[in-house]
């Protein structure tokens, strides 16, 4: 029997003496693969002590205030007064008997967090770290030129290279290349001598998942959010770092809706300025109350005057827009939907104009440019006296001419924040980690949750520990490991145009791996599937040259722009081929380096994100450094192998070994070597139940045979996860 403390916030508790502790721990079941953050959670049932009484500040009793039993403690748990995890415990409810307190009804979350809890439903646009200045721009063409070629640089408590980029993704436009077509407002990638190409705001920018990461770890931090339940979220560097290109190269597409970046209908705007007076017949208009800057007027309080007339009129051959009039920065009149030249306020419009300054502002869709003239009237002991006029007005006595202009461009503030995709900051995570098949645990002593690919975690230790002399003899059982009879990876999105047409040419989802080790077995098909868009590129051809550029098309099979799910995608910043992009319809730019968007970190042999061996869209070669081969292959391989058994063991394992044990370490049972698969451990009786999975590789050669024994050099023979391999022209036979 091995004794069990609990402590509250440095509190020891009571426990009934009768109380039946147990406690699972696993970190990645292979009976469930979508478990990946592993977590684990333990009820005790408490009396209603003098001692838990004063922890839990009568709870029971609604009239006496102090313990918040809304918020989760920390706590710990130790044996034998040796601690053994750490945590947090809920106050779930308390029982009364006879109108008296009685139990205590408490949960133990162990810090490996459950992120669910943390995070909850929280989208990806809730991130505000997302919406700083550095990760803002004008979104006009002459940065999204820049960002197609460089990409943009930002500071965010470590210098991120190229943190926000544009690749050659159209929303709507299809592209191509061809030396021989010169027609002004085609998609002809070919830079010639009439404007073609692709438009600037066919094109959206990216951002790194790194920047990402970092925002999820800035918005669930405890210094910001005191009062959330568990401690920061604060990701190791094992997996997440820059020297690691599966993870630092990878982009999210910002492509929030269907067709170009702003919102249909959404306005640019632009105050009017360059409001520079002229005048005769006086030294200056503060003599009548009023003041000009570049871009405001200010009519002021004088002696006499009791109100002011306003008329304004706009030269324009702009249509739809928005005049807006500012008074001390409040609206004091809108008018939408304007078209053309027009008076937009009248003398008797509005009455008792009053003091203040006024700024004069035009929004529009479009690109177009504006004149502003008026007058203003002081009137003065109920007569109109003193007129001043804002340009044109001839003949008028104390006459203030003025010129207002502005310019509304198709720019505006492009906020990261506000133009990711609409997915939950969990379900990207939970994506992240199904893609590269990671795990993860709270460290107590880094205080961080451990990020890293399965097959690194159990690599990251070679403890082992023999527990043969603790087994309960009585008692094994060995289970076929393999509750599946075929594991399907696959992309929830495949249904931009060139991905849809690999399906009806194939009959197989672009990147799609439906693993079964070519063997019928029974079971269910267990599903990993990726909440992401999976986009299959093209390599555009010069007639039948091929060129430097490929590039993506965010549409369906209709050719309609859509906004399908979330696309990761690695860019190539790469050279060859000039390109034209046009700032405007009517104008052009080359280009010789651009990023391109592809499914693999280089356009050579290199890793990639399809799941099966794909045709590489660029050099037309197979890529077979898959995810699959990369980061599932042994662990999948492993659990298909024939030799694999789940083995059921019961043990009386020494209190040494459960307090040190880790879940990555080894086990050696009569000579045999297993991984952990889960461990539930009953401190009340000291047994342990253990699941048990064999380590294929450390079979070894037995000589069965000694004739053929005798003749093998076991030099020659190698063994890895799959086979026995003998280098058969050594033998001496």
């Amino acid at each position: 029997m091995i004794g069990i403390q609990l402590y509250i916030e440095g509190e020891q508790v009571e426990m009934f003496k009768d109380e039946s502790v147990s406690l699972t721990q696993t970190i990645q079941n292979v009976q469930d693969f979508s478990k990946i953050f592993a977590d684990y959670s333990r009820s005790f049932s408490l009396p209603c002590s003098k001692q838990n009484n004063k922890i839990f500040k009568h709870f029971y009793n609604s009239s006496i205030q102090g313990f918040d039993g809304r918020t989760k403690k920390e706590a710990e748990i130790h044996l034998n007064y040796k601690l053994f995890k750490k945590g947090k415990i809920k106050l779930e409810s308390a029982d009364l008997n006879n109108n008296k307190g009685n139990t205590y009804k408490i949960t133990f979350y162990g810090n490996t967090i459950n992120l669910k809890d943390v995070i909850g439903n929280d989208k990806l646009s809730t991130l505000d770290f997302l919406s700083k200045p550095e990760l803002q721009f004008s979104y006009n063409s002459t940065n999204i030129i820049n960002y197609l070629q460089d990409g943009k640089d930002v500071y965010l408590g470590e210098v991120i290279d190229d943190a926000l980029i544009v690749p050659l993704i159209t929303h709507t436009d299809r592209l191509y290349y061809n030396s021989n077509e010169d027609t002004t407002g085609t998609f002809n990638l070919n830079y010639g001598s009439n404007a073609h190409g692709v438009l600037y705001d066919q094109l959206k920018p990216a951002v790194r998942i790194h920047v990402i990461i970092k925002a999820i770890e800035n918005y669930y931090n405890t210094a910001t959010r005191p009062n959330d339940v568990f401690k920061s979220i604060k990701f190791s560097t094992d997996f997440f770092n820059k020297t690691n290109l599966d993870y630092y190269n990878l982009y999210l597409w910002l492509h929030k809706k269907k067709g170009g970046v702003k919102e249909d209908g959404e306005l640019s705007s632009s105050i009017f300025n360059n409001m520079v007076p002229s005048y005769s017949s006086i030294n200056a208009p503060s003599i009548l109350g009023m003041g000009f800057s570049a871009s405001d007027i200010s009519l002021g309080t004088q002696a006499q005057i009791y109100d002011y007339r306003m008329s304004l009129k706009i030269d324009t051959s702009s249509t739809n827009f928005t005049f807006t009039m500012y008074r001390n920065g409040v609206i004091y009149l809108r008018k939408e939907g304007l078209s053309g030249s027009q008076q937009v306020l009248g003398y008797d419009e509005i009455l008792d104009i009053g003091a203040g300054t006024f700024q004069f502002e035009i929004s529009s869709g479009t690109v177009s440019s504006y004149n502003l003239t008026g007058v203003v009237k002081r009137l003065r002991d109920g007569g109109q006296r003193n007129i001043i006029s804002f340009a044109g007005s001839g003949g008028q006595r104390d006459i203030i001419s003025f010129a207002g202009s502005c310019d509304v461009a198709s720019e505006f503030n492009f906020i990261t924040g506000n133009q990711v995709p609409d997915i939950g900051v969990l379900d990207l995570l939970t994506g992240l980690f199904k893609m590269f098949n990671l795990t993860a645990y709270y460290d107590e002593l880094t205080e961080e949750i451990k990020v890293m690919t399965l097959d690194s975690y159990y690599e990251s230790s070679t403890q082992t520990y023999d527990i043969t002399e603790h087994l309960d003899k009585k008692s094994s059982q060995v289970e076929a490991l393999l509750p599946y009879k075929e594991i399907d990876f696959k992309y929830e999105g495949t249904s931009t145009f060139l991905a849809e047409d690999h399906l009806q040419r194939f009959y197989k989802d672009w990147g799609r791996e439906q693993y079964n080790a070519g063997a019928k077995y029974d079971g269910n098909v267990y599903t990993v599937k990726l909440p992401f868009e999976h986009q299959k590129y093209e390599r555009l051809y010069n007639g039948s040259t091929a060129t430097s550029v490929q590039w993506g098309w965010s549409v369906d099979k209709d050719k309609n722009s859509i906004i399908g799910k979330p696309l990761l995608f690695y860019p190539v910043k790469n050279t060859g081929n000039n390109i034209s992009v046009l700032p405007t319809a009517s104008s052009k730019q080359s280009v010789s380096s651009y990023y391109i968007p592809s499914n693999s970190i280089a356009l050579t042999d290199s890793n990639n994100l399809n799941f099966s061996a794909e045709p590489n869209e660029y050099t037309g070669g197979v890529f077979d450094k898959t995810l699959f081969n990369q980061y599932y292959k042994n662990y999948i391989v492993d659990t298909f192998d024939l030799s694999r058994r789940l083995t059921k063991f019961k043990a009386y394992l020494p209190i040494s070994v459960i307090l040190n044990l880790k879940l990555q370490d080894k086990i050696i049972v009569f000579e045999n070597v297993y991984k952990i698969n889960s461990i539930t451990t009953n401190f009340e009786t000291g047994l342990s139940n253990l699941e048990l999975i064999n380590v294929v590789s450390d079979l070894k050669i037995v000589d069965s045979d000694n004739d053929l024994a005798d003749t093998i050099d076991k030099s020659l023979a190698t063994i890895d996860s799959n086979k026995i391999t003998i280098d058969v022209t050594s033998l001496i036979i």
